[in-house]
Protein backbone atom coordinates (compact mmCIF):
# COMPACT_ATOMS: atom_id res chain seq x y z
CA UNK A 1 0.00 0.00 0.00
CA UNK A 2 2.40 2.48 0.55
CA UNK A 3 4.21 1.83 -2.69
CA UNK A 4 1.14 2.45 -4.32
CA UNK A 5 1.00 6.14 -2.44
CA UNK A 6 4.80 6.81 -3.45
CA UNK A 7 4.24 5.37 -6.98
CA UNK A 8 1.13 8.08 -7.46
CA UNK A 9 2.81 10.92 -5.83
CA UNK A 10 5.65 10.30 -8.19
CA UNK A 11 3.69 10.24 -11.40
CA UNK A 12 1.59 13.23 -10.33
CA UNK A 13 5.33 14.95 -9.64
CA UNK A 14 6.41 13.97 -13.35
CA UNK A 15 3.31 15.06 -14.88
CA UNK A 16 3.22 18.22 -13.00
CA UNK A 17 6.90 18.92 -14.11
CA UNK A 18 6.73 17.75 -17.84
CA UNK A 19 3.64 19.95 -18.09
CA UNK A 20 4.97 23.43 -16.85
CA UNK A 21 8.19 22.66 -19.10
CA UNK A 22 5.67 22.19 -21.67
CA UNK A 23 3.56 25.06 -21.53
CA UNK A 24 6.52 27.58 -21.10
CA UNK A 25 8.27 26.17 -24.27
CA UNK A 26 5.03 26.85 -26.51
CA UNK A 27 4.75 29.93 -24.68
CA UNK A 28 8.26 31.08 -25.87
CA UNK A 29 7.93 29.40 -29.28
CA UNK A 30 4.71 31.56 -29.79
CA UNK A 31 7.22 34.51 -28.53
CA UNK A 32 9.61 34.14 -30.67
CA UNK A 33 7.88 33.78 -34.07
CA UNK A 34 5.86 37.17 -33.31
CA UNK A 35 9.26 38.74 -32.94
CA UNK A 36 10.33 36.89 -36.03
CA UNK A 37 8.01 37.60 -38.28
CA UNK A 38 8.40 41.57 -36.74
CA UNK A 39 11.91 41.50 -38.23
CA UNK A 40 11.24 40.15 -41.16
CA UNK A 41 8.46 42.46 -42.23
CA UNK A 42 11.50 45.19 -41.35
CA UNK A 43 13.82 43.57 -43.71
CA UNK A 44 11.43 44.04 -46.27
CA UNK A 45 10.77 47.48 -45.74
CA UNK A 46 14.25 48.05 -45.27
CA UNK A 47 15.69 46.44 -48.92
CA UNK A 48 12.76 48.31 -50.69
CA UNK A 49 13.37 51.60 -49.50
CA UNK A 50 17.59 51.20 -50.12
CA UNK A 51 16.49 50.26 -53.26
CA UNK A 52 15.02 53.29 -53.99
CA UNK A 53 17.93 55.61 -51.79
CA UNK A 54 20.62 54.08 -53.61
CA UNK A 55 19.10 53.17 -56.97
CA UNK A 56 19.74 57.00 -58.33
CA UNK A 57 16.00 57.86 -57.24
CA UNK A 58 15.40 61.44 -55.69
CA UNK A 59 12.87 62.66 -53.19
CA UNK A 60 9.83 63.79 -54.84
CA UNK A 61 6.91 64.32 -51.85
CA UNK A 62 7.88 63.75 -47.92
CA UNK A 63 5.47 63.53 -45.14
CA UNK A 64 7.13 65.68 -42.51
CA UNK A 65 3.94 66.32 -40.14
CA UNK A 66 3.77 63.96 -37.20
CA UNK A 67 -0.21 64.38 -37.23
CA UNK A 68 -0.38 63.27 -41.12
CA UNK A 69 0.14 59.76 -42.25
CA UNK A 70 3.34 58.82 -43.52
CA UNK A 71 4.50 59.28 -47.07
CA UNK A 72 7.09 59.43 -49.26
CA UNK A 73 7.52 59.54 -53.23
CA UNK A 74 10.47 59.38 -54.65
CA UNK A 75 11.29 59.92 -58.62
CA UNK A 76 13.97 59.00 -61.49
CA UNK A 77 12.26 61.67 -64.19
CA UNK A 78 10.51 58.17 -65.68
CA UNK A 79 8.77 56.56 -62.97
CA UNK A 80 7.72 57.27 -59.11
CA UNK A 81 7.29 55.30 -56.46
CA UNK A 82 4.73 55.36 -53.05
CA UNK A 83 5.74 54.45 -49.46
CA UNK A 84 2.69 55.13 -47.84
CA UNK A 85 0.95 53.97 -44.61
CA UNK A 86 -2.70 53.14 -44.51
CA UNK A 87 -4.89 51.26 -41.76
CA UNK A 88 -1.40 49.69 -40.23
CA UNK A 89 -0.60 48.60 -43.35
CA UNK A 90 2.77 50.01 -45.27
CA UNK A 91 2.32 49.73 -49.55
CA UNK A 92 5.22 50.44 -51.75
CA UNK A 93 3.02 51.50 -54.68
CA UNK A 94 0.64 48.46 -54.36
CA UNK A 95 2.58 46.36 -52.86
CA UNK A 96 2.06 44.99 -49.29
CA UNK A 97 5.27 45.57 -47.43
CA UNK A 98 4.60 45.95 -43.61
CA UNK A 99 1.23 45.00 -41.76
CA UNK A 100 0.38 45.64 -38.13
CA UNK A 101 2.19 49.07 -38.70
CA UNK A 102 1.25 51.59 -35.58
CA UNK A 103 3.31 54.31 -36.35
CA UNK A 104 5.26 55.45 -39.85
CA UNK A 105 7.20 58.81 -40.21
CA UNK A 106 9.70 59.78 -42.82
CA UNK A 107 11.48 63.08 -42.97
CA UNK A 108 13.84 64.62 -45.25
CA UNK A 109 17.15 66.81 -44.08
CA UNK A 110 20.22 68.11 -45.71
CA UNK A 111 23.44 66.40 -44.26
CA UNK A 112 26.40 68.80 -43.84
CA UNK A 113 27.74 67.44 -47.21
CA UNK A 114 25.00 68.97 -48.66
CA UNK A 115 23.16 65.45 -50.09
CA UNK A 116 19.70 64.56 -48.68
CA UNK A 117 19.22 62.15 -45.75
CA UNK A 118 15.95 60.68 -45.39
CA UNK A 119 15.01 59.89 -41.69
CA UNK A 120 12.33 56.73 -41.23
CA UNK A 121 10.94 55.92 -37.80
CA UNK A 122 8.56 52.82 -37.83
CA UNK A 123 6.63 51.34 -35.24
CA UNK A 124 5.87 47.62 -35.97
CA UNK A 125 3.62 45.44 -33.37
CA UNK A 126 5.35 47.98 -30.77
CA UNK A 127 9.18 47.39 -31.80
CA UNK A 128 10.23 50.69 -33.36
CA UNK A 129 13.39 51.19 -35.87
CA UNK A 130 14.91 54.18 -36.63
CA UNK A 131 17.02 54.40 -40.18
CA UNK A 132 18.74 57.15 -41.69
CA UNK A 133 19.11 56.63 -45.75
CA UNK A 134 21.80 58.80 -47.76
CA UNK A 135 20.01 59.49 -51.24
CA UNK A 136 22.59 59.17 -53.94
Amino acid sequence: MVSLVIYVISFVVIVAIVGTITTVFNRNIKEMNSTSGTSSEYNKFNLYMLNQTQGGYSILKCSNEADTAGYVTFSNGESSNTFVLLENILYFNQIKLCENVKEFRVAKEVAENGNDVLKTYININGKIYTTDYMIE
